[in-house]
């Protein structure tokens, strides 16, 4: 599958274009905060990122060893870039849920973007601001590989902070019960 289909990005300049995949982790946790990872790479490295992320999926559709796999190989890649905003739950509690992962999706952008001539894939219902060139995808976890990628490192990073924040818990013991569908 391509880092990113055709049709989801504008035909006018993708010779040099960063590609930004977005997603978020924790909307209804247990313990810990709303993770929205962000994942960025050009098109000039696409070739490199396609071999790299090859197989990759959702991370709702990985098991917890395979997620710490992709995280490592994600996370050291030289082709790509990456970044999280942690949302707390007094945020959350005080601008409502769609709000604050909006809000955690536009930190990302803003860390990843700088002055480049971006364009955002973003996962579900997350939104950007208007002036910001973007496309929402529902299933975009499943459907497009940079999402797939920021859905890894948002679940991962989400995991590790619940665990941090709850001392009783330790990561292997809070994985093992997230793979549960009954929580």
């Amino acid at each position: 599958m391509p880092l990113t289909p055709k049709s989801v990005i504008p035909s006018k300049d993708t010779k040099n274009l960063n590609i930004i995949g977005i997603d978020e982790a924790g909307r209804g946790p247990l313990a810990g905060p709303l993770v929205v990872a962000g994942v960025s790479t050009n098109t000039k490295l696409k070739t490199k990122c396609q071999k790299i992320m090859k197989g990759i999926k959702d991370s709702k559709k990985l098991s917890a060893k395979k997620r710490q796999a992709w995280f490592v190989v994600l996370t050291k890649n030289p082709y790509m870039n990456w970044t999280v905003a942690k949302i707390s739950p007094r945020i959350i509690d005080r601008i409502n849920i769609a709000k604050s992962a909006n809000l955690g999706a536009k930190q990302v952008f803003q860390k990843l973007s700088g002055n480049k001539n971006c364009y955002a894939l973003l996962d579900g219902s997350l939104y950007l601001p208007k002036g910001i060139t973007q496309k929402t995808i529902i299933k975009g976890d499943e459907k497009i590989p940079i999402i797939s990628a920021a859905s890894i490192i948002a679940k991962v990073i989400e995991l590790w902070s619940a665990c941090i924040k709850n001392t009783r818990c330790t990561d292997l013991i809070f994985i093992k019960a997230t793979e549960q569908k009954s929580i």
